[in-house]
């Protein structure tokens, strides 16, 4: 009732004096938001199937208007996968599996001399293995797809972290 909404204006007073600013919005730390350095980052092609479909997730992520003509930064990326059997029938072959995929990463300046960032993220998908062939190929290929897309939203967060960070150590030093 009253109370409630109250409480729900004090809230919102109470957030906006905390100094919370928004990382992608226009009042990002800095004056301009993260995402134009992010479109300043550019990404090395990365090994193999499930790295590539990684490499366009970024891309997707980072640079939505295209490959930056003068990048500020270059982004590598190193992918590895693991399988580990859940389930397993009567005979001993398995019928879950979880996918484990696992990307190093490292933001270096333009010139690839400074490092910058460092990195690692993780994400774990599962599966089921059936019968069918087709299907179990379509189930870890699925798996494989959505392990990349997790790992390009953690790693676009992760990097604009640093770079919200970077932006404001740098505004701070005379």
């Amino acid at each position: 009732m009253w109370w409630s909404r109250l409480a729900i204006v004090a809230m919102l007073l109470l957030g906006a004096a905390c100094g919370f600013q928004p990382l992608y919005g226009s009042r990002a730390p800095g004056g301009e938001p993260v995402q134009a350095e992010l479109e300043d980052i550019l990404i090395e092609p990365i090994a193999e199937r499930t790295g590539q479909k990684l490499y366009n997730f970024l891309r997707d992520r980072l640079n939505p208007h295209g490959k930056p003509d003068v990048p500020r930064y270059v982004l590598s990326v190193r992918l590895t996968e693991r399988q580990d059997n859940l389930a397993l029938a009567t005979d001993k072959t398995p019928t879950r599996v979880n996918m484990t995929l696992i990307a190093d990463y490292t933001l270096r300046s333009r010139d690839k001399e400074a490092l910058l960032y460092e990195g690692r993220s993780r994400s774990t998908t599962s599966f089921d293995i059936v019968s069918s062939l087709f299907s179990s190929h379509t189930a870890t290929e699925d798996a494989r797809g959505r392990g990349a897309q997790a790992l390009s939203d953690d790693i676009r967060m992760r990097l604009a972290l640093f770079l919200a960070k970077h932006r404001e150590k740098a505004a701070a030093t005379p």
